[in-house]
């Protein structure tokens, strides 16, 4: 029961992270799935808008590393959005996405960053 819960909550957060900028909260979890004709590093991003102003999702930067540090995938969308999207968020509303970058390995971590702009009268990015 609780001990199984606690091991799930540990692998969990080993494939999770969170941070916040601005009001922003960005959280996003990760899974490494093995197919037939390779590796996909599977992830799930969700933003939730905390500031009081509204904000639109520009783009993202993903890159997936190997074992050795060494970069695998170096995905650069910083003007079309996610999955195909520019979502605008207002205060109190979120978003989230799931989609995965193929690899060629058996592990991987990665590391992203988003590009969002600030809508309204003081336009600027966040």
């Amino acid at each position: 029961g609780c001990l199984r819960l606690l091991e799930d909550t540990i692998k969990l957060n080993e494939k999770s992270s969170i941070t916040e900028t601005d009001g922003i909260v960005v959280a996003g979890i990760s899974q490494y799935q093995n197919f037939p004709k390779g590796y996909s590093f599977v992830y799930k991003i969700r933003f939730d808008n905390r500031s009081d102003r509204t904000v639109k999702i520009l783009g993202r930067h993903i890159i997936c590393y190997g074992e050795k540090n060494e970069i695998l995938a170096n995905v650069v969308a910083l003007n079309d959005g996610v999955v195909g999207q520019q979502p605008t968020l207002k205060p109190g509303e979120a978003f989230e996405y799931c989609s995965y970058v193929p690899l060629h390995v058996p592990k991987a971590f990665m590391s992203a960053s988003f590009q969002l702009q600030e809508i309204g009268p003081r336009e600027r990015y966040v």
